[in-house]
């Protein structure tokens, strides 16, 4: 099939289960990515899966590394079987991944960058022990306006994620967990979710990471975008400017995924297609209740 204004879009940290391997290792480049990972981590990779150590797996560091390897092996996939996209996007640490196929960086060095921004992002959460709770149901409106109630009551919540309409994603002290969890039940929600996360990840808890984090990014020489990518603190692309873009990769840490407004510019771009490529198909999902003017495509490898 022939398509044309195509957007690749990648995952960001999923949970890792039995069957992350499956579709991935069919691919030709599989083997020479995982080896570097592995030897990057010093670990097994495969064994840990076979013997489903999914505690260690899930951990911060581990499961981003994982996310942005499946979107890269993927993404070569894509590329010889249907075409070179237009624009990219990537939700959270997915944005690193849209950064390598847009050229940005090679994999070694992505690989490399993404571990030591969880290095950083683990140490100061350290100091904040949050999690991530996840509202499906609920209008942004009646979100913001617990969000605004509980900070009054001086609970840490923020909006770190605005996934579509109707689903939101906070970052929560672990210490208000439980009165967030009861505010948010008084509004009735389709679901309400604790989420498996190490971190109150894309809030203001990471704000010192964000600075360390540029630091960091700023001893590095980096190469050009070649193809437009989204930005999840703005919505909108990336600058091209070097200083600018290394500045707007440090507050992604800190700052809410402003992901349906970024779908929404690559439709106004004249994107048409947009694949969803990596593990899962969240994104995809995402993708119908943002707009189904254009196809929304979970890419698999055959």
């Amino acid at each position: 099939m022939n398509y044309e204004n195509i957007a690749c879009i990648f995952p960001g940290q999923v949970i890792i289960k039995e069957d992350f391997f499956e579709e991935i290792s069919k691919a030709k480049i599989f083997t020479e990515m995982y080896e570097l990972l592995c030897h990057k981590l010093n670990i097994d990779l495969f064994q840990l899966v076979k013997n489903k150590e999914f505690e260690i797996l899930n951990k911060n560091e581990i499961s981003s590394l994982l996310s942005v390897l499946a979107g890269c092996v993927e993404y070569d996939d894509f590329c010889k079987n249907v075409k070179n996209p237009n624009y990219f996007a990537g939700y959270s640490v997915g944005q690193w991944t849209a950064l390598y196929a847009a050229g940005y960086l090679n994999f070694e060095r992505l690989i490399n960058i993404v571990k030591i921004r969880a290095e950083i992002m683990n140490k100061f959460i350290a100091l904040n022990p949050s999690s991530m709770i996840s509202v499906i149901g609920v209008s942004e409106k009646l979100i913001k306006q617990s969000v605004e109630k509980l900070q009054l009551q001086n609970h840490f919540v923020e909006i770190s994620n605005y996934n579509c309409f109707g689903q939101y994603t906070l970052s929560v002290k672990k210490a208000s967990i439980e009165v967030v969890m009861n505010e948010f039940k008084g509004h009735a929600p389709r679901k309400l979710l604790l989420l498996p996360m190490s971190g109150g990840w894309h809030s203001s808890l990471l704000n010192e990471a964000a600075f360390e984090f540029l630091e960091f990014l700023n001893t590095l020489e980096l190469l050009p975008l070649k193809t437009p990518v989204i930005d999840n603190v703005t919505g909108i692309f990336l600058p091209s400017d070097g200083k600018e873009l290394k500045s707007q990769l440090a507050k992604h840490i800190c700052s809410p995924v402003l992901w349906e407004e970024g779908i929404n510019t690559l439709i106004k771009s004249g994107c048409k297609n947009c694949f969803e490529v990596g593990y899962g198909n969240t994104l995809t999902k995402f993708g119908f209740f943002i707009n189904r003017s254009i196809k929304h495509v979970s890419y698999m490898i055959k």
